[in-house]
């Protein structure tokens, strides 16, 4: 049983990470919101490349700090 995630879920939680970091270093807070985008239809791009194939998207909702 292989149980190493898939690779785009390793590089999308370091770059979480790091988007965090460096918008802490200009003063904001993120909070991290889990998107649904489950599409079972992947010839949206002509089946070029698949660059993406998480079922969903980390969307960053940022603060300024005060």
């Amino acid at each position: 049983m292989n149980l190493t995630p898939p690779q785009d879920a390793v590089f999308s939680s370091v770059y979480t990470e790091l988007v965090e970091l460096h918008l802490g270093e200009l003063g904001m807070t993120t909070k991290w919101y889990d998107v649904l985008v489950l599409n079972e239809e992947h010839d949206v791009w002509g089946n070029s490349v698949v660059y993406f194939d998480l079922p969903f998207y980390k969307m960053p909702i940022c603060q300024m700090n005060c």
